[in-house]
């Protein structure tokens, strides 16, 4: 059982007693915390979506000092002009993914004691027709099916 002192004696140890290493030696490990556009990917394709054709060509030469997410926003957004499925990367990272609605309208596979309805074989004298309006497979067990 742990003693009522736990914590303070655990405070009172000292774990780097030469007070090496850590941001008080290497400041530039240090993050500020702060989001920076330079870095955003998402940013940049937003950025480049509002130029005109124009400015967007441009954009490479007057800026050669780009970052490599703003080159590779450009670049992805450059190929999305004549690739669909590169434009809708773009749509989908920019733009948010659209919703996609499902609805589910057929029967359930299985039935309570287990057996398989859809796929069952045809028995003589059993109705063949819940399988068929199910869409299911017709029956492998009965070519007469």
């Amino acid at each position: 059982m742990p003693s009522e002192n736990t914590t303070t004696n655990q405070v009172s140890m000292n774990l780097n007693p030469t007070g090496k290493g850590g941001f008080g030696d290497h400041p530039e490990h240090r993050s500020d915390g702060r989001w920076s556009k330079d870095n955003s990917y998402t940013y940049w394709m937003n950025y480049f979506k509002t130029l005109s054709r124009v400015e967007f060509d441009l954009y490479p030469g007057t800026h050669p000092d780009m970052t490599i997410a703003a080159l590779g926003a450009y670049e992805r957004l450059k190929n999305s002009i004549g690739d669909l499925r590169d434009f809708q990367e773009v749509a989908n990272r920019t733009e948010g993914m659209p919703i996609q609605r499902q609805e589910i309208t057929e029967r359930p596979i299985l039935k309570l004691d287990g057996t398989d309805p859809v796929n069952a074989p045809v028995v003589a004298g059993d109705n063949a027709a819940p399988a068929q309006a199910a869409g299911g497979a017709q029956s492998t067990t009965n070519p007469a099916v």
